[in-house]
């Protein structure tokens, strides 16, 4: 698995967009599940990934191949997604009380 993505993340290089988008079909669908047992908010949690995945596009696109190269994608992308999630829960308390009072 490790070297099958090392050669995908240096395909960014080469072609950009194409190969994100492969990588962001991988990725959404774990963070997707994740992020929604966190939530329980359909609406909240597409908003979340897609800060997520504007954000992941914005940076893996100012990297040079060198960094590319030395990328451990699950490592920077669960990092990415964790950060995002916090901020985003910290600006909506109300929603996480909410759900919370729901469940009990």
């Amino acid at each position: 698995m490790d070297r099958k993505w090392a050669i995908d993340i240096m395909q960014l290089s080469n072609d950009f967009d194409k190969t994100f988008h492969e990588i962001e079909d991988v990725y959404r669908p774990r963070f997707q599940n994740v992020v929604y047992c966190l939530i329980g908010n359909t609406k909240a949690t597409e908003e979340i990934l897609n800060e997520i995945f504007s954000q992941a596009y914005h940076l893996l696109g100012q990297c040079s191949a060198i960094q590319m190269e030395q990328l451990n994608v699950d490592q920077w992308f669960c990092s990415l997604a964790l950060n995002i999630t916090n901020t985003w829960l910290s600006k909506h308390e109300n929603v996480t009380c909410n759900s919370t009072s729901l469940a009990s």
